[in-house]
């Protein structure tokens, strides 16, 4: 998650040259039981799986990622982020 925050482009250049050293995520990469998010407003969200698989499609030259959500594991609707079940 934090080498994904780090190659977004929700930092600028000279700001994610700070987070290079550990003790910058403090608060910003978060464990909420269901999920983690790192960063601030915008940041990003990762939710806690069971059943993850990666399969190679070769014809399509895909990587095809197959999860279960786990019960009770999305964002409560009043936090409008963005929830997608695949």
């Amino acid at each position: 998650m934090q080498c994904l925050y780090l190659n977004s482009e929700m930092e600028s250049g000279m700001d994610r040259i700070a987070f290079l050293r550990g003790d910058c995520w403090y608060g910003i990469v978060r464990d909420e039981g269901t999920h983690i998010t790192v960063g601030p407003n915008p940041c990003l969200v990762a939710w806690y799986v069971k059943d993850l698989t990666i399969e190679i499609d070769y014809e399509r030259s895909l990587e095809v990622f197959r999860w279960t959500h786990i019960l009770g594991a999305r964002m409560k609707r009043e936090v409008c982020l963005p929830y997608h079940q695949d």
